[in-house]
């Protein structure tokens, strides 16, 4: 099932996404690689589910964060003093332990 992402406007430097799928178990593109050279510094992430569920956030397939389990109904926010950075030119990517309506926002900014 395809994730859909929203980008709302920012008046700062930086970026937001927002990111709704109901079937993320097998692997979703949350924001494409940024180009040759750039990564991402992910400054906050807010996850949360419906479903009973692990979630895990990924630099291409390397694991950035989780798995992490949820009970149904469960949000979590993170928020990094020291940004969680992607490998240069890898998508954050995000996978799921099964079916089940999550949502992940996450903000940060590109260099």
């Amino acid at each position: 099932m395809a994730i859909t992402v929203t980008s709302p406007a920012v008046r700062s430097s930086g970026w937001i996404y927002n990111g709704n799928s109901a079937d993320a178990s097998g692997g979703e593109t949350l924001i494409a690689a940024p180009g040759a050279g750039k990564n991402f510094e992910i400054r906050q992430v807010t996850i949360s589910s419906d479903s009973a569920i692990s979630v895990t956030l990924l630099s291409a397939a390397t694991i950035l964060l989780g798995p992490v389990t949820f009970a149904a109904g469960q949000c979590i926010k993170w928020r990094f003093d020291d940004a969680m950075v992607t490998g240069t030119n890898e998508a954050l990517n995000c996978d799921a332990g099964g079916a089940g309506n999550i949502n992940i926002f996450c903000s940060g900014r590109t260099v």
